[in-house]
């Protein structure tokens, strides 16, 4: 090849490969910055960063979720967890951390404690000075709780700043109960029924002490609870927190199984715009699975280094919009609509029990609907993409990326454009060559 051919066919190739490239779905993807030991097969950051978006807009002044400390708390550990909205993420604790709230969280029992603990540690805050609250010395005080979750979440906080006592460690581990392997929801009961939540958060707790042995019993426990689709009991909330003790634990695929469950109650482009990313329409079941979604546990959230902005949902229908706006007004309302209640579906068995103890507004698994459902029809149009605010491309959802995805259209449209550019630069090449040549 002459050397006046050679610059313009070392640019047109690679013009071509990088126009393919661009154009197949997954091009910019969210980075993913969870421990490896903690994610799962299947598990990636699409679905996260979407029902993160989703948080992020529902929230008050984009601070926090309606003057609900635990909710605002749960938010800002399920926003970090995605690696995404670290601005909101930031609002939030710094709402949390005003004196005032902080102080009437805190009056409100040793699990308040607990999980502003979890929060500081999440946010990198200081936990002695955390809305003029010594959040440390105070989670010293509570390890003998009888509400087993609320001891678990203490053990959990205080491995996080400097390591729990190993006599707090011992209280939790031996409320196990002695046949089965799971923990019940409060200590000293003459019966001993094992609890999921409680379960869930204490396998979380006994792993991040490195007391494997004593967690066993109860991870082996909780696996079987699993129903065949994935999900425990049927109920968001709980297999979220099921699925996150899954992840601390290494059981890959059935972490896989529920998010893949959780996945199915998360609404795609068969539902409106304002609903997209969310987990049956629900702030505080939208929040808490966050983790769950995102592959990780209450011992590995960090919000270190999270991406700033928040993902938004779109899809092709969208009349080819790339970026898409919510923008949140006071009474934690967003221009476009409201977050709704459903009535919840049965739980289809009797046990295990499921505790409210886990969290007081803990929001029941809604009957499916076909716009959250899994096999719901996808969009004809197109697929689910999500973007950070602002203009930048963001995550480029796929086949997982949300239930109702559309791609069966928009990647094989995508593979026949990249082939004709490839095809395009190709000829071009030899058409110059041909013509150098004679």
């Amino acid at each position: 090849m002459p050397p006046s051919l050679r610059p313009r066919a070392a640019v047109a190739l690679p013009a071509a490969l990088l126009g393919a490239a661009l154009l197949l779905p997954g091009g910019a993807a969210v980075a993913d910055n969870h421990p490896a030991s903690e994610k799962a097969a299947g598990a990636g950051s699409r679905p996260a960063a979407g029902a993160a978006g989703w948080v992020a807009s529902r929230l008050t002044g984009g601070a926090h979720a309606g003057d609900d400390y635990e909710l605002t708390a749960d938010v800002v550990l399920g926003l970090a967890a995605s690696g995404t909205a670290g601005d909101a993420a930031t609002k939030a604790t710094d709402w949390l951390a005003t004196p005032a709230h902080a102080k009437a969280y805190v009056a409100t029992g040793p699990r308040a404690v607990a999980k502003l603990a979890l929060v500081a540690a999440v946010e990198h805050r200081d936990a002695r000075k955390f809305g003029e609250q010594d959040l440390t010395t105070l989670l010293k005080q509570q390890t003998d709780t009888k509400d087993l979750t609320t001891r678990a979440l203490v053990v959990l906080a205080l491995q996080r700043h400097g390591g729990a006592p190993a006599d707090a460690v011992d209280l939790l581990a031996k409320a196990r109960c002695p046949q089965g392997g799971g923990f019940p929801g409060a200590a000293g009961r003459a019966d001993c029924t094992p609890d999921l939540g409680t379960t869930s958060i204490a396998v979380q707790a006994l792993l991040a002490a490195d007391r494997k042995d004593d967690a066993k019993p109860a991870l082996e426990w909780l696996e079987k609870q699993q129903q065949a689709d994935g999900s425990f009991a049927a109920n968001t909330e709980s297999t979220a927190l099921g699925v996150q003790a899954l992840a601390a634990g290494g059981r890959h695929e059935a972490v896989a199984k529920g998010q893949k469950w959780l996945h199915g109650k998360q609404l795609g482009c068969d539902a409106t715009a304002e609903d997209r990313g969310s987990v049956d329409k629900s702030l505080p079941a939208t929040a808490r699975a966050l983790p769950a979604l995102a592959g990780t546990s209450l011992a590995a959230i960090d919000g270190k280094g999270a991406q700033g902005s928040h993902a938004v949902v779109g899809c092709a229908s969208d009349h080819g919009t790339t970026t898409t706006s919510h923008t949140t007004t006071t009474g934690g309302t967003t221009t476009g609509g409201t977050t709704t209640d459903v009535t919840p579906s049965p739980t289809p068995t009797p046990a295990p029990s499921v505790s409210p103890s886990v969290n007081p507004t803990a929001t029941p698994s809604p009957a499916p609907t076909p716009s959250a459902s899994a096999t719901a029809s996808p969009d004809p149009t197109g697929y689910p993409t999500t973007y950070p605010t602002g203009g930048t491309t963001g995550t480029t959802g796929g086949s997982e990326s949300l239930a109702s995805t559309g791609m069966g259209t928009a990647l094989p449209a995508a593979v026949g454009s990249a082939a004709l550019l490839l095809t395009g630069a190709t000829a071009l090449v030899l058409s110059r060559h041909r013509r150098n040549d004679s």
